[in-house]
């Protein structure tokens, strides 16, 4: 009697057993499921370079758009009024109140499609690897102030010019600087005579483009490249002792 007894039931232990495999599985169920990961963006580009594309290509579409469906002058005075003109600011001819602004508003102005996309191929390239880099309080910095200094240097060589500058090379040239700057300070450009060396190639590149010319024969602003890529690496040497 006693060994009836201590036998398992294998009846009912196969249908406990049955049971606990039924609640796992109904609360696996109803367990909830963890959250997909988002799919990455196809350009996963930091917020300044993208809205700073963003601006170029967006304001030279406006008024390619406006251009196509009115005669242009109100444009071309657009343009002429918000780009920089070294004589506007030598005396040379009248200025207004929006001339104190062209220092800055000539580098989202452009002078074609060719031009907007070369820019902003420039920027996709060295705005978003600086950016990351550094962050966007920085890229900031170092885009307008560099853009306000090739302005600059525009100035001093041809001072009475009555030519309008536009386009945001000056600026990109300063992002440029500033990132080979960095990457010397890191050890991943080698010596300081390479890295002098790459300063000079750049300079003379840009004197090379200024007397060849861009596509159709438009004039290139070199000294203005020269001087936004010179004043990102002056803006980094100020900045070296922080973390970059």
């Amino acid at each position: 009697m006693n060994d009836n007894t201590n036998k398992p039931n294998g009846h009912l232990n196969g249908h406990s057993h049955g049971e606990v495999t039924d609640l796992d599985t109904e609360r696996e169920k109803r367990a909830p499921k963890p959250p997909k990961p988002p799919k990455e963006p196809l350009l996963n580009l930091p917020p300044v370079t993208k809205i700073l594309i963003a601006l170029i290509v967006g304001l030279h579409f406006i008024l390619w758009a406006i251009v196509k469906t009115t005669n242009g002058e109100m444009i071309e005075s657009l343009v002429y009024k918000f780009a920089f003109i070294p004589a506007r600011f030598s005396g040379a001819m009248p200025s207004d109140f929006w001339s104190l602004f062209t220092p800055i508003t000539y580098a989202f102005f452009h002078g074609g499609w060719f031009h907007v996309l070369v820019n902003s191929l420039m920027l996709l390239a060295l705005g978003a690897g600086f950016e990351k880099n550094v962050g966007p309080r920085l890229t900031l910095f170092v885009f307008f102030v560099s853009s306000i200094f090739a302005a600059f240097t525009h100035f001093i060589l041809g001072p009475s010019s009555m030519s309008p500058m536009v386009g945001a090379s000056g600026g990109i040239s300063g992002l440029f600087g500033a990132l080979l700057y960095i990457m010397f300070l890191r050890g991943q450009f080698g010596t300081p005579a390479m890295f002098k060396k790459a300063i000079l190639v750049f300079i003379a590149i840009s004197v090379a483009f200024g007397f060849l010319g861009g596509p159709g024969g438009a004039a290139i602003a070199w000294a203005a490249h020269i001087g936004g890529f010179l004043c990102g690496i002056i803006i980094i040497h100020m900045f070296r002792k922080k973390r970059l």
